[in-house]
C-alpha cells in the first residue's frame, strides 16, 4: 500500500476493540435467540407429542368402552342362547317322558291282547 503513496488508514484501538466487542455481543445474542428457538422448538415437539399421546389414550378408552360395550351385549346374547335351549331341552325331556308313557300304555295294550 506505501508503494502508491497511499497510507492504510489508521484504525483507532480503541474503536477496533469496541467493534471487536460489539461482534462479540452480536454473536452471544444470535446464540442466545437460537437456543431460545430451539428451546421453543423443543417445547413445541413435546407439546405436540404430549397432546398426540393424549389423543391417543381418548382412543385407547373409547376402543375399551366399545369393546366393553360390545362383551356386554355378547353376553346378553349367550344368556339368552343358553335360555331358550334350557327350553327346548326341558320341552324335548317332558316330550320324551310323555312318548315314554305312550309306549308304556301300548306295551300293557299289547300284552293284554
Amino acid at each position: 500500500n506505501q508503494k502508491h503513496g497511499k497510507e492504510p488508514p489508521s484504525i483507532d484501538p480503541q474503536m477496533q476493540l469496541v467493534g471487536f466487542n460489539q461482534s462479540q455481543k452480536t454473536i452471544v445474542v444470535a446464540k442466545e435467540i437460537k437456543s431460545h428457538e430451539l428451546s421453543i422448538e423443543f417445547e413445541k415437539t413435546i407439546a405436540e407429542k404430549k397432546a398426540n399421546n393424549e389423543e391417543q389414550e381418548q382412543i385407547r378408552k373409547f376402543e375399551n368402552l366399545r369393546a366393553l360395550e360390545l362383551i356386554k351385549i355378547y353376553e346378553k346374547a349367550i344368556n339368552q342362547l343358553q335360555t331358550i335351549m334350557k327350553t327346548r331341552k326341558d320341552d324335548l325331556e317332558q316330550k320324551s317322558k310323555n312318548m315314554q308313557e305312550k309306549m308304556n300304555i301300548l306295551k300293557q295294550f299289547t300284552n293284554h291282547l
